[in-house]
């Protein structure tokens, strides 16, 4: 269809009419025109073309008020892009005010949590300090319930102190990559040290613990302190997740020049659309996790620095109800 000046522009009929070029009496007999010449003879008649021929208005007359309406209606678009462009500008300058908020707030956030995290330090190591003393029966003989009482403080203490250091090392990589030291590190007795570790854990919550490598005599090249706090966060978490008489696997496995370390657990399991969120700082996946088992929403997190830090990253496969895995790989020393 070959475009005409009046059709881009709408209401034209109504423009002529307020311009004085035509009666309303005439824009109703033009409009009649049009319907009656669709009808008869099976044409189309644009207003201006039925009003032309109809000897309503003339044809310059009809091109220059086409003409001044699509001027006028030029000057609105302009008049109201500029509005645009300093709307679009305003609501910048407050995203940027925003994100510089939000950034000194996330900032007074890690400073707060570092400074509670290193004053905790101070008493808890006094408290850890004296219970050993106490436990050693340095302080006077304890009975058996006596005993058995402190221990439980004492696991307590650890417990408090572990986390105390999550949030230290949380804090301290918030905003910047995580140096580690490497070194030769040998696989199955790193897997074997974690595992014993945990059997305390896994038999209080009546969990099979299965140590899976084969590999003896290798090692690969990672931070022994780091490599062997992620196995063992990675295992705590399968055991917390899992319910009774389930099962939790630390393997590991040769691929090539290669050592894949890997968690395997029997427990609730994680739907696929949630495998990136665990691995945001201080998140669970609902709030009735958080208060059934517990937890900062910490660890996946200092896991996923520390291992990125090796040049590798942890991958996760889960189907819920039915368990989760996560793995990793390290190249062989």
């Amino acid at each position: 269809m070959e475009l005409k000046p009046e059709i881009l522009v709408p209401r034209l009929g109504d423009y002529l009419v307020e311009k004085k070029l035509i009666t309303a009496a005439n824009l109703r007999e033009a409009l009649a025109h049009q319907q009656m010449a669709l009808q008869r003879e099976g044409v189309k008649l644009f207003l201006g073309q039925a009003l032309v021929s109809m000897g309503v208005i003339g044809k310059d007359n009809l091109d220059a008020a086409i003409t001044e309406q699509i001027l006028d209606l030029r000057q609105a678009l302009e008049e109201t892009n500029r509005d645009l462009e300093k709307t679009v500008l305003e609501r910048t300058a407050e995203l940027a005010l925003a994100l510089d908020k939000l950034a000194e707030l996330n900032k007074m956030q890690i400073r707060f949590v570092s400074n509670i995290s290193h004053e905790l330090r101070t008493p808890l190591f006094h408290i850890s300090g004296n219970l050993e003393l106490v436990l050693d029966e340095d302080m006077g003989h304890l009975n058996a319930d006596q005993q058995e009482t402190l221990a439980i403080v004492q696991r307590a203490a650890e417990r408090l102190g572990d986390l105390i250091e999550d949030l230290i090392l949380f804090t301290a990589t918030k905003d910047r990559p995580l140096k580690l030291h490497m070194q030769v590190v040998p696989v199955c007795s790193t897997c074997e040290a974690a595992m014993s570790h945990l059997q305390e854990m896994g038999r209080k919550a009546g969990i099979n613990l299965n140590l899976d490598c084969p590999s003896f005599n290798v090692s690969v090249l990672a931070n022994p302190d780091r490599l062997s706090w992620v196995i063992r966060h990675l295992a705590e978490n399968a055991i917390k997740f899992t319910d009774k008489e389930g099962s939790v696997t630390i393997r590991t496995c040769e691929e090539g020049i290669y050592i894949v370390f890997a968690v395997d657990d029997t427990g609730i399991g994680i739907p696929r659309e949630c495998f990136e969120e665990i691995f945001e700082p201080f998140h669970q996946l609902d709030e009735t996790i958080s208060r059934r088992y517990g937890g900062m929403g910490l660890g996946l997190t200092l896991a996923r620095k520390i291992i990125q830090a090796h040049g590798t990253d942890i991958s996760v496969s889960s189907e819920v109800g039915r368990g989760s895995s996560f793995s990793f790989r390290l190249q062989k020393a």
